[in-house]
């Protein structure tokens, strides 16, 4: 009875040890595809001001997409609330709306915050700001 306990034990404890193996192995071809060395060239003033500025245009614009996807949801969600007369969607449908509202305008406020800094925000992907 001991024997076959312990060999039992000693099966789970080798099972562990390769779903551990199969882990790290399955973790490291998935990354492999990723490690590629990419170079870029410079462009003509390129600084880190620059950089820092067309990145947060960006980052912004993407604010702005997902804003208004959200409150695309949120007009749709609050339709279906007002429809099923339901309290709780409808406080959640304007609160997703409000936030919405505050994503769709933060390129106006991450220009006045960035003012004294003397970054601007740059025109991103969308091209809605010079």
């Amino acid at each position: 009875m001991k024997d076959s306990i312990k060999t039992l034990r000693t099966m789970e404890r080798k099972d562990k040890i390769r779903k551990i193996g199969a882990t790290i192995a399955t973790g490291a071809m998935t990354a492999m595809p990723f490690m590629v060395n990419a170079f870029a060239a410079p462009a003509t003033g390129a600084n880190a001001k620059n950089i820092v500025q067309t990145f947060m245009g960006y980052v912004i614009d993407m604010f702005i997409c997902v804003g208004a996807l959200l409150g695309v949801w949120a007009v749709a969600q609050l339709a279906l609330a007002f429809k099923n007369e339901d309290a709780d969607s409808k406080s959640k449908a304007m609160m997703m709306l409000i936030v919405a509202a505050i994503l769709i305008g933060i390129a106006p406020l991450a220009t006045a915050v960035l003012s004294g800094t003397g970054l601007t925000p740059g025109s991103g992907f969308l091209g809605l700001r010079g």
